[in-house]
């Protein structure tokens, strides 16, 4: 799968038109992130949008005097990395634990 199938299939890219998805391609990569890899740690800059193909990510925060706890966890379809829509934006959480593959867009 190549970076313009896999945003064809996304449901993100569902309802835009053939041109303006088109338009996404090129800043648009395949991604594969082992299982145990992390993405992004908490409190880093957010300088990504991550269309998840397959896989599973967990996201966790660390939370004093209860160690790490796990918030959410994302599959192929969902977004991760809304954050990065916002000049600015940070992690607010640890994207890890994950065996992943998606489209990176920046």
């Amino acid at each position: 799968m190549n970076e313009a199938e896999l945003l064809r299939r996304h449901p993100f890219a569902r309802g835009l038109s053939d041109a303006l998805a088109q338009r996404l391609v090129p800043s648009a990569r395949l991604t594969r992130f082992p299982e145990g890899a992390v993405i992004f740690r908490e409190g880093g800059a957010a300088d990504a949008l991550y269309l998840l193909a397959s896989g599973r990510v967990a996201l966790e925060q660390h939370v004093p005097g209860r160690g790490t706890l796990q918030m959410e966890n994302l599959s192929g379809g969902d977004l991760l990395g809304l954050s990065w829509l916002f000049p600015g934006g940070r992690w607010t959480l640890d994207g890890g634990r994950c065996d992943l593959r998606l489209a990176t867009c920046d």
